[in-house]
């Protein structure tokens, strides 16, 4: 049995966003290279950075079994950024269902929206008020088959999401 489970989510930015970056990265570094020595030392030390980080950065959650504890990281510069949370907190795992929208726009014509669902894992404490994000995906059979995993490996209860009221004073 692994002590250590990793879940990757994936990029840390939308393609998009990734490729806009890289775009700006190159033109400041094609203007700051015009300059002679300062400025090529310029677009080497700030520009360069800034493109892997944009494009080579991702995130993920992890679960250490040894030592019962979970975290949701990003990964940037070839390290694991994240706190650790123990896992005894967290002893309840849900399935989501959240509609996610994206909008088409094309020049004059009236945009289009296209709806999806997207079913998304959470670990959950007691109370349901705190809860950390494991995957997400469009398919119903992958997230049951991950939960059905991490019950058995975790030993955690399967329950429906229900956040408890906290009466107050």
């Amino acid at each position: 049995m692994k002590d250590l489970i990793t879940i990757k989510h994936g990029a840390l930015f939308p393609i998009f966003t990734r490729i806009t970056m890289l775009f700006i990265a190159l033109m400041l570094s094609g203007v700051m290279l015009a300059v002679p020595l300062l400025g090529g030392l310029i677009a080497i030390l700030i520009f360069f950075p800034v493109f892997i980080y944009a494009f080579f950065s991702t995130s993920g959650t992890e679960i250490d079994l040894k030592n019962q504890k979970v975290r949701s990281y990003s990964y940037t510069f070839f390290k694991k950024r994240g706190e650790w949370k123990p896992l005894k907190q967290f002893n309840q795992i849900t399935l989501l269902i959240n509609v996610k929208s994206q909008r088409f726009n094309y020049r004059m014509f009236p945009g289009t929206t296209v709806g999806f669902l997207m079913y998304e894992v959470y670990l959950l404490n007691n109370t349901h008020r705190k809860k950390i994000y494991i995957h997400g995906s469009e398919s119903k059979a992958k997230m049951i088959q991950l939960i059905k995993k991490l019950v058995a490996t975790c030993e955690l209860d399967y329950v429906k999401y229900s956040p408890k009221r906290i009466v107050r004073n």
